[in-house]
């Protein structure tokens, strides 16, 4: 045993000389150590072998710890853990299975829940709830048999609208956005909420689905000519409030009131100023108030009118903010900057719907009829509220300007290591191609994407994106982070879905000398062992070129935008925090002290 034990300090020290290909031999010479009976030894052997990434010989120490002390609950919980991360759900619920035979213990019963929730076995994950609950008491289970009755009411909830062609032909033309590409919503376990684009035109079919509650959209505003089809404010609650908001009723009476009287005030604006406005309860904690445009319009122009609009209506109350789409007057090449999740979908995180609401908040009884009433304003009508406006002074500043910046989003076919795979296994493939054209995902495929592509480096966002991209509702089998297991093996891909292997997998590895065991991840060090291949190095060229090209451009734009606000206002130079811009007639000039 103490022999052992030298042998992972030795180990341990090489790690942290960066020897790792040296800790590596080390082990494999060693482990693993079934003649040794000591379970507190094999799970500090683990916890080496895992860092080491020999995941193999990592799961074979904790089935000796276990071995050793069946009471030894971490290195349990570990090679539960493990299954999971794997796609061995069936290995992972036999062996919890046999452990809640014995031992009726909380933990136990949410790795179980898990594992249903994973598959989608909402039945027997409420029969185990309700046990539990008896048995416990603990209120998480209440939790999860709560939103169990959530997700019945919200079928129920989605079954309201049901829109005609005229509905669908009406919301087209009501709400656009940029051309050929619109983005679906997704949330995760922990209730964070994102978009993933999807370059297509947006249809009557799809507007359907999102009216339906079949998925969430929104659509990115700007257009590539750099103008938009509607203003928009969005009014929510201040980050600074929200856990007050979402933790105190009194606290979100006071801030609801504020919220839907801010959105009245700002409609009533709007009609002052002779254009027509509608607010939309967002189905979250705020609301939204569109002008729609009947053509496109400049973005900078809209822009400019919306800030004016904004600084008389200055002070908003400390608990709200305010935020104003358009968010920025140009588009990056090749960006597509800001969206806004469109009206009369479900709302991701809450399962509820977002409707139009009268001035005092309460939703109008037909929705559809509601919209068909729905007008556009004309660029007359547009230039004639600018006008009316022309008397307020707009305050620009360097923050402002920074606000223009848009974000850089996750984009899912510029990922270099999901690329690779992508083009080398051609399961992935089909199940990427499935995804993309909107079909629901079967139980099995959604986890053989989980636990194959949740391994790569930006996992979580690579499979978010694939189940967004098919619509999948179910919450929690969105990721959170990146997987550290086990990537799901060839032989397990097969028999989980072998209708599709069948014709499609070619057993890349037969035959061959791997390390490990045969999976589609092996296609990344296979790369890297070959020649480089010419799609991926052409990809990663592109990217890099997009990146710079970008950078310049954006460098020009801002450049000038800070030169046309110093000619508007006569400006030699600019002086920040030790920083002084200088415009020579020509080129921005910085010096730096």
């Amino acid at each position: 045993m103490e022999d052992l034990k030298d042998v992972l300090e030795k180990a341990k020290a090489l790690i942290e000389r960066g020897e790792q290909r040296e800790a590596e031999e080390l082990l494999k010479n060693r482990f693993p150590a079934h003649g040794v009976v000591d379970s507190n030894l094999h799970l500090e052997a683990f916890k080496t072998l895992k860092a080491l990434g020999l995941n193999n010989l990592a799961e074979q120490e904790l089935c000796l710890s276990l071995r050793d002390d069946e009471e030894n609950m971490f290195a349990l919980e570990c090679l539960i853990e493990s299954y999971i991360d794997s796609g061995r759900l069936d290995d992972a619920e036999r062996l919890l299975k046999r452990f809640l035979g014995r031992r009726k213990e909380k933990h136990l019963y949410l790795l179980l829940a898990r594992i249903y929730e994973i598959q989608e076995r909402y039945e027997e994950l409420k029969a185990l709830c309700e046990e539990a609950l008896s048995l416990s008491g603990d209120s998480i289970f209440k939790e999860i048999l709560k939103s169990l009755k959530e997700k019945d009411q919200e079928i129920i909830t989605e079954e309201l609208l049901v829109p005609s062609e005229i509905h669908l032909a009406k919301y087209l033309s009501l709400f656009r956005g940029r051309d050929g590409v619109h983005a679906r919503q997704w949330v995760t376990p922990r209730g964070e909420v994102g978009f993933t684009p999807i370059r297509e035109p947006l249809t009557l079919n799809q507007v359907k689905n999102h009216i339906l509650g079949n998925y969430t959209l929104g659509i990115y505003q700007l257009r590539e000519d750099n103008t938009v089809c509607f203003l928009a404010f969005d009014i929510d609650v201040a980050k600074a409030e929200l856990s007050s908001y979402l933790s105190s009723p009194s606290v979100k009476n006071r801030i609801d009131q504020e919220l839907i009287s801010l959105a009245s005030k700002i409609s009533r604006s709007f009609d002052e100023l002779g254009l027509k406005s509608y607010i939309e309860y967002s189905g979250f904690k705020g609301y939204h108030v569109w002008v729609l445009f009947k053509k496109p319009i400049s973005a900078l122009k809209v822009r400019e009118f919306g800030l004016s609009l904004m600084e008389s209506l200055r002070p908003f109350p400390v608990d709200v903010s305010v935020e104003l789409f358009p968010k920025q007057a140009y588009i990056k090449s090749g960006g597509l900057g800001n969206l806004i999740k469109l009206p009369l979908g479900v709302h991701k995180r809450t399962g509820r719907r977002s409707l139009f609401v009268t001035p005092d908040g309460g939703p109008y009884e037909d929705q559809l009829s509601y919209l068909l009433s729905m007008e556009l304003v004309s660029e007359d009508e547009f230039s004639e509220a600018c006008k009316s406006l022309g008397n307020l002074i707009r305050t620009v500043s360097v923050e402002v300007l920074q606000e223009d910046i848009p974000q850089r989003e996750f984009i899912l076919e510029e990922d270099k290591e999901f690329m690779i795979i992508k083009s080398r296994c051609n399961v992935i493939a089909k199940l990427y191609e499935k995804s993309k054209s909107g079909f629901p995902l079967t139980g099995p495929e959604i986890s053989v994407i989980t636990f194959t592509l949740g391994n790569l480096s930006n996992g979580d966002k690579v499979v978010n994106s694939i189940l967004s991209l098919s619509g999948v509702q179910n919450k929690r089998v969105y990721l959170k982070s990146k997987l550290s297991g086990y990537p799901m093996s060839c032989p397990k891909i097969r028999s989980k879905i072998p209708e599709i292997t069948k014709d499609n997998c070619t057993e890349c590895f037969a035959g061959k000398n791997i390390e490990g065991y045969p999976t589609p991840l092996l296609h990344l060090k296979a790369a890297e062992r070959e020649e480089p291949d010419e799609l991926v190095m052409v990809m990663e060229y592109i990217r890099v070129r997009k990146i710079f090209e970008e950078a310049k451009m954006e460098l020009k734009r801002v450049e000038n935008s800070i030169a046309n606000y110093m000619q508007e206002r006569g400006l030699e130079k600019i002086r920040v925090e030790g920083y002084t811009l200088k415009f020579d007639g020509e080129n921005i000039i910085l010096d730096v002290g």
